[in-house]
């Protein structure tokens, strides 16, 4: 606006008579005034109250809602429908949970570090009691060292796929070329055709590992009657192993729908897919086929993470499921449209931004900064209900970033009242937080969760 009233009075100021004015104006000020003004009408237009029903586009600031703790989330699905009860696709949208986005950037780490890693404190106790999880079983191909860890609770299955973590794996993620998805399906020349990575695919395939989890999956719910009822299946991995998890989410929600598997109740049984740093899987028809049967799925991406720019190729790959952008300034977009997207995206990319100890050390930052200047409505509340509700996170965030339970609902109550509070030991961890300090004693470490990156201690990343 400024700019606009500007160019306005220096037009008014010059003389219209002048040949240098006329020119002047016209290379300079009366561009730059149609500009702005063009600017101003199309943000007008944007910002003019409109009435949602029928009007997908509209609805992206009920789309972007999202829960902080798990036991939140189904009142605050049914609060964000009622503000278009009759909009089915808002009916239908699922909600971003932080608190599962926690626990599965846990379990991420898990996979590569359980059976391999000697200085991680990481441990599948750990891992378990975050879902009340009570087994456990590793699967691992290694003809193209695909490693898969599962976990199973009285209504939870969770799959965690690990990385980037050998040369085998390296091999996989360089054949960039497509392959047909099986089963065969669709027309080619209409781009109805499913296609994805075929290196990602043959690490699913190999070793008949797609067989062996989808089978275990389906044996698990049949047996779910003995004991109690399955209700949800959570899928994660970080870069290689966020494709894996989007190839195992698929395959695992048409077994389900094939067989017809439901819970005890009848009701469907939910599949979730959190992945972070997972490059895009598969084309535009594998992305439809994947947001019909998996439409709880999670794509996070670390501010500049270049692994999730690759593999667009003039839309020969598209990402599915929903994006959460994350940095480590404690900001967070959920489902972000195409402008903020574009805003925040820099050119180039930043591999640093692709490690998982860079997705930690954001997720950390979001806690803290709800604490600090960037808190958003419900913020420290909803910190506070899911460090109540899952201890070992409780543990984590007063041990290492200094937010004792009590300080955050003192700070909380404070809030409700209109004073902010801050709270003085609160302090972003460090990036070493997560290693085991092998020259010392100290065993404080191993009552608390520690996050650990992936593949420091076998000397690789994802």
């Amino acid at each position: 606006m400024a700019v606009f009233v500007l160019c306005f009075i220096l037009l008014w100021a010059v003389k219209i008579d002048s040949c240098f004015s006329f020119v002047t104006s016209w290379y300079g000020l009366l561009p730059m005034q149609i500009l702005e003004t063009a600017v101003i009408v199309a943000w007008s237009f944007i910002a003019m109250p409109k009435d949602p029903k029928g009007q997908p586009a509209l609805l992206q600031v009920w789309m972007q809602e999202f829960c902080w703790s798990y036991k939140a989330k189904a009142a605050k699905l049914a609060a964000r429908n009622q503000s278009a009860p009759d909009n089915t696709e808002l009916l239908a949208a699922p909600m971003f949970c932080f608190e599962d986005a926690m626990k599965l950037l846990y379990w991420t780490s898990l996979a590569y570090d359980y059976k391999e890693a000697e200085r991680t404190i990481l441990t599948i106790d750990k891992g378990k009691e975050l879902y009340g999880l009570e087994s456990h079983e590793l699967l691992w191909e290694q003809k193209h060292d695909t490693k898969c860890l599962m976990g199973f609770g009285p209504d939870t299955i969770l799959l965690a796929f690990r990385g980037t973590a050998s040369l085998k794996n390296a091999s996989a993620d360089l054949q960039a070329w497509q392959a047909v998805h099986p089963p065969l399906r669709g027309r080619y020349w209409t781009g109805q055709r499913p296609r994805v990575h075929a290196g990602f695919l043959k690490s699913w395939l190999a070793g008949n590992l797609k067989a062996k989890v989808v089978c275990t999956v389906l044996k698990a719910l049949q047996d779910q009657k003995k004991t109690a009822t399955i209700r949800r299946i959570l899928v994660t991995g970080h870069s290689l192993g966020g494709a894996l998890a989007n190839l195992c989410a698929f395959d695992i929600a048409a077994a389900i729908k094939e067989a017809g598997a439901t819970g005890e109740r009848g009701e469907p049984i939910t599949v979730s897919c959190y992945t972070f740093g997972a490059p895009r899987t598969g084309n535009t028809a594998f992305r439809s086929e994947y947001n019909a049967l998996v439409p709880e799925s999670w794509a996070v991406i670390n501010d500049q993470d270049v692994v999730t720019r690759g593999g667009k190729m003039v839309f020969l790959y598209s990402r599915p499921g929903q994006h959460v952008l994350v940095n480590s300034r404690g900001d967070m977009i959920v489902r972000p449209s195409w402008v903020e997207a574009s805003l925040q995206r820099l050119p180039g990319g930043s591999v640093n931004h692709h490690l998982l100890l860079q997705y930690y050390d954001s997720m950390c930052a979001i806690i803290l900064q709800q604490f600090e200047n960037k808190l958003v409505c419900g913020g420290m509340e909803g910190i506070v209900e899911m460090c109540m509700e899952t201890p070992i996170l409780g543990d984590l965030v007063e041990e290492f970033m200094g937010l004792p339970l009590q300080e955050m609902q003192h700070a909380a109550a404070s809030l409700r009242q209109g004073e902010h509070v801050k709270i003085s030991t609160a302090r972003q961890p460090k990036l070493s937080f997560y290693v085991r300090d092998s020259s010392s004693k100290n065993k404080r470490h191993s009552s608390s969760l520690d996050m650990r990156t992936a593949g420091t201690a076998s000397g690789s990343q994802g």
